[in-house]
């Protein structure tokens, strides 16, 4: 319907919008949070962390994350 496209297209622009606010502040987008839930799921299955850490495989998502060593390439990983 008409209306369902319309909505599509608002939420499309608010997570753009909401992107930009993420990379302007600094902060990791969305997409790297995702790409960290994925990982944190990998490492709950016995893969090696990439960075020194002694947390939960969340928080060791996160830090990997940010330091760079892991990326939006996880993504592409995910299988379907």
């Amino acid at each position: 319907s008409t209306f369902a496209l319309l909505a599509n297209v608002a939420e499309d622009i608010h997570r753009e919008r909401r992107r930009e606010v993420h990379v302007a502040a600094g902060e990791a987008a969305p997409d790297s949070t995702l790409a960290a839930t994925y990982r944190a799921r990998m490492l709950s299955q016995g893969h090696a962390p990439k960075v020194e850490a002694r947390n939960k495989p969340g928080v060791t998502a996160l830090r990997e994350v940010a330091a760079g060593e892991v990326g939006l390439e996880m993504l592409k990983k995910v299988p379907v």
